[in-house]
């Protein structure tokens, strides 16, 4: 793909043509995806522990709640654990804290 550039300067302004790479970004993350869930798993068969994720869910936000189901399950995709503390609405920052 050839893009054409307006780039200015101190002389003006002159015409030049860029290479540009177009990016598939479902395909990368999924190439991301496999290679830690192979990572993961050497870690497993060497006896470590799985990385994790705790996330502290207060009250009932709705797209909070998706936000922490999708990365539950990501977690899950590539072998992490993953835990979840949901506290009802009422909870008290210092409540929180302890």
């Amino acid at each position: 793909m050839r893009l054409l550039a307006m780039i200015g300067g101190a002389q003006g302004t002159r015409n030049t043509t860029m290479t540009a790479r177009l990016l598939d970004g479902k395909t990368i993350a999924a190439d991301i995806r496999e290679q830690l869930q192979k990572r993961v798993k050497e870690r497993v068969a060497g006896g470590l522990r799985p990385p994790g994720l705790a996330v502290v869910l207060v009250g009932q936000n709705a797209a909070s709640q998706v936000y922490v189901r999708n990365k539950r399950n990501a977690c899950e995709a590539v072998g992490f654990y993953s835990e979840l503390h949901a506290l009802p609405g009422e909870t008290t920052e210092a409540a929180l804290l302890a």
